[in-house]
């Protein structure tokens, strides 16, 4: 068993807070922050069957995606739905947690894991909600643990820019200092005027990283004051949101990348506008509903934009600009969160239990 609060920090981690979009309502949503757990359940919803399934399989906690609660709750009834599954959740000593928009957005969430899935390269934000902020870390430490600090750092999550990580810049010099009394440096005298060898280490860390970079510095670091400088960057602010562009290896007819897009996802059928017998490269992708995204997907030079809860103006402005737009459904393209969740988890968090939710809840069915 392990803490909630163990799972939470986890799950920040992989999907943070700061990409929460104003409108969504992600994180906790029923239970204690202070209760351990020994077994979740992954879903796409949350729902009285998911609840109920949690229990038939022992599970303690539910990760969704979709959270059950968007807005403030005045009153939990049985005779509301969502207060109907509230109750049992309680009931049952369950635990409920939704990494909703924060997954969608986060580098390596769901928007990237359907990027992936679709084997598309050299993929980048297609619309930005938002710019994550860099610093500059440079920091001085002793020859004797150069080695040590710097990979220390960089495996926490300092050096990455663009698609390379682990990046650095060192170099040695001379640093001087005085310990005065109640001191306890690690090299040098007291009370004398010391001269050491030292490099300067330098890096770039992200805004979601920073404090961990820090923490495991001070950890390693041997001087009883770290000499520290922290610099906010304004050349260099990475865009974020919900949206991802890249360009398949080789182009294919429309008709064949649908072909791809059902045995990928595992669909039955999609929606599309345009030509079928035309060629695609540049693919933009939105999970859930992405219609809002179709201007950037033009603006950024798409053939093609897959989403879901595609309307019909949407479709005809989309292909009055040249674009096809696949609608491969809400469902069709967010289902895969469970398989991205259950390996996060079964990863990250190797000594919980997992079970995967077989419970339908697409509500459409087709004829």
């Amino acid at each position: 068993m392990i803490p909630v609060s163990e799972v939470i920090d986890f799950l920040s981690e992989l999907a943070p807070e700061r990409y929460i979009l104003e409108w969504d309502n992600s994180g906790l949503q029923v239970g204690d922050n202070n209760a351990s757990i020994s077994k979740i359940l992954v879903s796409l919803d949350i729902d009285l069957e998911v609840a109920r399934e949690a229990v038939n399989k022992n599970c303690d906690m539910i990760i969704s995606h979709h959270p059950l609660i968007f807005k403030p709750l005045k009153q939990v009834i049985s005779s509301d739905q969502t207060g109907k599954i509230v109750s049992y959740l309680i009931k049952n000593d369950i635990v409920l947690y939704s990494a909703h928009t924060n997954l969608d957005i986060a580098p390596g969430g769901l928007n990237d894991y359907l990027a992936q899935r679709l084997d598309i390269q050299d993929v980048s934000v297609l619309g930005a909600e938002g710019r994550l902020n860099f610093y500059k870390l440079a920091v001085f430490v002793p020859i004797s643990h150069f080695t040590d600090i710097r990979e220390a750092i960089l495996d926490e999550g300092a050096g990455f820019t663009g698609n390379y990580s682990h990046s650095s810049f060192a170099v040695k010099g001379q640093g001087s200092f005085k310990p005065l009394s109640g001191s306890k440096p690690y090299q040098g005298e007291k009370n004398r005027f010391n001269e050491v060898q030292e490099y300067r280490l330098e890096t770039i860390v992200s805004e979601d990283h920073l404090q961990a970079v820090e923490n495991r510095l001070r950890e390693v670091h041997p001087y009883e004051e770290v000499a520290l400088d922290i610099y906010p960057l304004e050349n260099n602010k990475q865009p974020y949101g919900p949206g991802r562009i890249g360009v398949l290896n080789e182009e294919m007819m429309v008709d064949n990348f649908l072909q791809y897009v059902k045995e990928k996802l595992n669909l039955s059928a999609v929606k599309f506008t345009g030509e079928g017998r035309r060629t695609v490269k540049k693919i933009a992708l939105c999970s859930g509903s992405g219609g809002d995204y179709i201007q950037q997907a033009v603006q950024k030079g798409a053939d093609l934009f897959l989403t879901g809860d595609i309307k019909f103006h949407q479709a005809q402005q989309a292909g009055q600009q040249g674009i096809v737009v696949v609608d491969a459904g809400h469902y069709g393209t967010e289902i895969i969160v469970k398989d991205l969740l259950l390996k996060k988890i079964k990863n990250g968090l190797p000594e919980l239990q997992t079970a995967v939710s077989e419970v339908n809840t697409n509500p459409w069915n087709k004829i």
